[in-house]
């Protein structure tokens, strides 16, 4: 039979993962022994006074040793939880000032797209400007060249001597009050509309 993955094999789900392990907490106690030890001994130095000597109250010489064990247990988990700490400190700060650094380079990367859109825009505008005022020189070239007036009342159309000419040409059809080309011509039928 299949044994579900979230519990234990005693039935119990796994609690969360200590940080202190019984293998980190025999290491830091025996680094800690270690470090008293030469304390203790003089630091090795040869120098002992008969006071400090364990030798002469073994059983208080004991306890002393498992008490300063266990402080320098305790002061080494304080100065990991302390170092832990400004390593997550670090860590939020370094995540703050990367999203901080993305929002401006995303934000300089659209400025710069804005302008580049700008000038794009710019440029297409000026070239038809461009083409539209050559277009208009060669319409008046050859209006000037082919004795075909442009109308100066502000119309699109040029202006020839007769209807005849304007509709040879595909002009014409000029209302009156709408079309400003309408004045050019007679209206010999006097019904609004010329160049029928």
């Amino acid at each position: 039979m299949a044994r579900s993955t979230s519990t234990s094999r005693t039935g119990h789900r796994p609690t969360k993962t200590r940080l202190w392990g019984r293998g980190k907490t025999a290491s830091a106690t025996g680094l800690a022994g270690l470090v008293l030890g030469f304390a203790l001994a003089g630091g090795g130095s040869g120098t002992s006074s008969a006071d400090e000597s364990p030798a002469e109250t073994p059983g208080a010489s004991d306890a002393e040793v498992a008490q300063a064990v266990a402080e320098e247990t305790a002061t080494l988990h304080d100065q990991l939880a302390a170092a832990e700490e400004r390593l997550t400190e670090a860590g939020e700060e370094a995540a703050a000032d990367l999203a901080a650094a993305v929002a401006t380079a995303e934000e300089r990367a659209l400025k710069a797209q804005r302008r580049a859109v700008r000038q794009a825009v710019a440029r297409v505008r000026d070239e038809e400007r461009r083409k539209l005022e050559q277009a208009v020189q060669e319409a008046r070239d050859e209006a000037a060249s082919g004795g075909v007036t442009p109308f100066a009342g502000g119309g699109s159309d040029p202006l020839f001597d007769t209807c005849g000419e304007a509709n040879a040409a595909g002009f014409g059809h000029y209302v009156s009050g709408v079309d400003p080309e309408y004045t050019h011509y007679d209206d010999r039928d006097g019904d609004g509309v010329v160049c029928e």
